[in-house]
């Protein structure tokens, strides 16, 4: 809250609607952000591991599968 109030930019992990970012579009999943005044300023893209890639696919993959049976 403090980063939105006062206009502060902070990085940190916010759960957040991506548009092409890590390869995934229309869901949001917490990733780095520059959170300010505006609320999310930017999305920070890091570099994944080949490991890690794997695993916040499978993190994609079952926050995709729960929105879906929750829209059933």
């Amino acid at each position: 809250a403090d980063a939105i109030l006062t206009g502060r930019n902070r990085v940190m992990s916010v759960s957040t609607l991506l548009d092409g970012e890590y390869g995934v579009s229309g869901l949001s999943i917490g990733v780095p952000v520059v959170l300010g005044k505006e609320g999310v300023e930017k999305i920070i893209e890091l570099e994944l591991s080949q490991k890690t890639k794997e695993k916040f696919g499978k993190s994609v993959a079952i926050l995709k599968e729960a929105i879906a049976a929750l829209k059933n």
